[in-house]
């Protein structure tokens, strides 16, 4: 019995010096520690963007019937049922904001731009609903 234990025993710490020698290796790379994020852009942030000479790309991802009866002038309109199919369409090298209803679907949708190699991708905290305030 006392065989079993130390061969369990001796199994738990060669496991633990793996695990332990797998995320010194990850922190150490810098890989997978820390997923990149978008960023969260306020209303009055993209007013002046908007004001601006800053160079973005404005994405309305709201439906077609939402972003015909109101949109910011100059926005994009890539609904979230096919955003997945066109948003390959944006430049990778621009600067993308992206404005939904609430604000929730922009998070899902910028965060699927990082995933996919885009690196300067906003999200703009409460949507439309705040840009009507």
């Amino acid at each position: 019995m006392k065989t079993l234990h130390n061969f369990y025993t001796y199994t738990f710490i060669v496991f633990l010096i793996l695990l332990i020698a797998v995320l010194v290796t990850r922190v150490a790379s810098g890989d997978g520690t820390r997923e990149k994020k978008y960023k969260t852009l306020s209303v009055a942030e993209l007013s002046h963007w908007l004001n601006s000479d800053r160079p973005f790309i404005l994405v309305d991802s709201r439906s077609r019937n939402a972003y015909e009866a109101s949109h910011i002038e100059g926005a994009i309109n890539l609904p979230m049922g096919a955003f997945d199919d066109m948003f390959r369409a944006l430049p990778k090298d621009r600067t993308v904001a992206i404005i939904c209803y609430y604000g929730l679907f922009s998070q899902v949708a910028a965060q699927k731009l990082i995933q996919n190699s885009y690196s300067e991708v906003y999200s703009v905290a409460g949507g439309m609903r705040a840009w009507s305030k």
